[in-house]
């Protein structure tokens, strides 16, 4: 299961799993411009790997820009 959820600061949150287990919070450095139609190419590579692999995690990606 994949949801976004919008923060009080702007950013938003992408969670990936489910459960209320413990989480891997992935925040990436990039630039100032934003890429069209991803958040970050580098995370979501890794989590689309690794949530399969960790079903008992969730991932959740930091977009902030």
């Amino acid at each position: 299961m994949i949801r976004v959820v919008r923060l009080e600061t702007g950013a938003e949150l992408r969670l990936t799993g489910d459960g209320d287990g413990p989480a891997v919070v992935c925040a990436n450095g990039g630039g100032a411009g934003d890429a069209e139609g991803t958040w970050s190419a580098s995370l979501e590579w890794l989590v689309r790997r690794l949530s399969p692999r960790f079903p008992g995690l969730r991932f959740g990606e930091v977009r902030y820009r």
